[in-house]
């Protein structure tokens, strides 16, 4: 069992929880563990993926396999350039309401090679509802006339 995260959900011992509970609902259900279960957290050094190779030879060497090369599958779908075509003018965000924002975390420190937040939106009032798994979508919005006033 690996688990990538960020340490800051609450803190990596408490966001890791489902992973420690994973592994021993495996365990106790008669599972062969054959290594530890890894820990990788975005905000170590290398970020977590140090964490996973490490993890990753384990599981290879367990399994006895030597020369690990991952070939894509053959596409089912085949891309087509059309000379000429037009592109939609007019593309309408799915079922959008605006929410608030209610909580913006920097979860990275200044320094850091990449730029990553945790965002809170305040729903009360949106008619959404949201439940642990849900994605959100966020469109940007700009007003069609400053828009134009911007291009020209």
């Amino acid at each position: 069992i690996v688990y990538l995260g960020l340490d800051i959900y609450l803190s990596l011992l408490v966001s890791t929880e489902a992973a420690k509970k994973y592994d021993i609902a495996m365990n106790n259900a008669g599972a062969k563990k054959f290594a530890d279960t890894g820990l990788g957290n975005d905000h170590d050094e290398d970020g977590f993926m140090t964490k996973y190779m490490i993890w990753e030879e384990l599981v290879w060497k367990y399994l006895n396999v030597d020369n690990v090369t991952l070939k894509p599958k053959e596409s089912k779908y085949t891309i087509s350039i059309v000379p000429n075509t037009s592109i939609p003018t007019n593309i309408r965000r799915p079922t959008s309401s605006n929410i608030k924002l209610y909580k913006k975390i920097v979860t990275t420190p200044e320094n850091y090679d990449r730029y990553m937040m945790h965002l809170e939106f305040d729903i009360k009032e949106s008619n959404m509802t949201y439940v642990a798994g849900n994605a959100l979508a966020i469109y940007p919005y700009n007003d069609t006339n400053d828009t134009i006033n911007f291009i020209n």
